[in-house]
């Protein structure tokens, strides 16, 4: 299977993808993004879900693997782990209405 270099809008030599790299492409993602579909289902798992759950695990390793080679790249991946903690969510509702609710945030807002 050979593939053709993909042409850049800015005049810049294409891109061509490895033969290696070419071969661990083993199914189109159509039918796993629903093409043709009429009946509504639950997402499939894709790209970034565990390796073992998709057809491309193989290439989500390499590109995985490739990806953290980029200077700085650690320090990225690293950064969308690093998060507080989500707050829990209230155990009692406030009933005011949403004009009301919106009076109380601008309120706030212009005294802050």
């Amino acid at each position: 299977m050979s593939h053709q270099p993909v042409k850049s809008r800015r005049g810049r030599r294409g891109y061509t993808p490895k033969e290696e790299i070419v071969s661990l492409l083993k199914v189109s993602g159509n039918p796993i993004n629903g093409l043709g579909e009429t009946e509504v289902r639950k997402p499939s798992p894709h790209f970034w879900h565990p390796p073992d759950l998709h057809p491309w695990g193989d290439l989500q390793i390499v590109a995985r693997t490739n990806s953290r080679k980029c200077p700085g790249s650690a320090e990225a991946f690293a950064a969308a782990y690093q998060r507080p903690e989500l707050i829990p969510v209230a155990s009692q509702c406030n009933l005011a209405s949403p004009s009301e609710l919106s009076a109380e945030v601008m309120k706030f807002a212009l005294a802050h």
